[in-house]
């Protein structure tokens, strides 16, 4: 009698062990997932190709004469067929 009680006290110590660890992981997965949610961006403007109409985002665009350009090729015909 007495081996059984203490098995069955070993089973609620590892099932009491393995409840604390799955909601530690839970709540650890929850506050990463606020602190990335907090630490996105502002949407960026978005700019349009003067020459091809297309978007892009305006750090990454070419910027002449007031215009936006989405590549140095693009500028240069722009300009060239402008003239």
């Amino acid at each position: 009698m007495g081996k059984l009680a203490f098995f069955l006290m070993i089973g609620v110590l590892v099932y009491w062990l393995i409840k604390v660890r799955l909601s530690e992981e839970k709540k650890h997965q929850e506050n990463h997932t606020d602190e990335k949610n907090n630490t996105l961006e502002s949407p960026e403007e978005m700019v349009r190709c003067a020459y091809c109409d297309i978007h892009l985002p305006r750090n990454e665009s070419i910027s002449s004469h007031g215009n936006f350009y989405c590549s140095d090729e693009h500028r240069s015909a722009h300009l060239n067929s402008s003239s």
